[in-house]
């Protein structure tokens, strides 16, 4: 019956964009929440696991993507690999949303921390 309900209401695309501008959400902010939210998902992919725990996608804005990395030597190696960076957001995202890189230092949030929850047994 649920469902009913839910697969008879049509919207239409007016109404849609009426919707998400009383939300404070913008045809623009929206496709940039998306292409955030994309390469958030497959950054592990695009720079690898170590980098991918030292850094993380910050924001996108007139085509720079924002890194941010835990420390100078990551912010160097990623700027080593911005070519690799930008063609693989192109791959993920669409050529273009993505021309230049901009990396700065800072405190990752805790979902990119590196979390090491090894413990060493003890012999008893």
């Amino acid at each position: 019956m649920k469902d009913d309900l839910i697969s008879s209401k049509k919207i239409e695309t007016s109404e849609f964009r009426s919707i998400l501008n009383q939300m404070g959400i913008t045809e623009e902010n929206l496709q940039e929440k998306i292409s955030i939210h994309t390469l958030k998902n497959r950054w592990k992919e695009i720079v690898g696991p170590v980098f991918a725990s030292n850094s993380e996608v910050n924001s996108i804005q007139f085509g720079k993507l924002r890194i941010l990395v835990s420390h100078n030597a990551y912010k160097q190696e990623l700027l080593f690999l911005q070519n690799r960076i930008i063609r693989e957001s192109a791959r993920f995202l669409g050529k273009g949303i993505v021309r230049s890189i901009e990396i700065s230092i800072g405190k990752l949030t805790a979902s990119y921390s590196i979390t090491n929850t090894e413990t060493k047994e003890k012999k008893v």
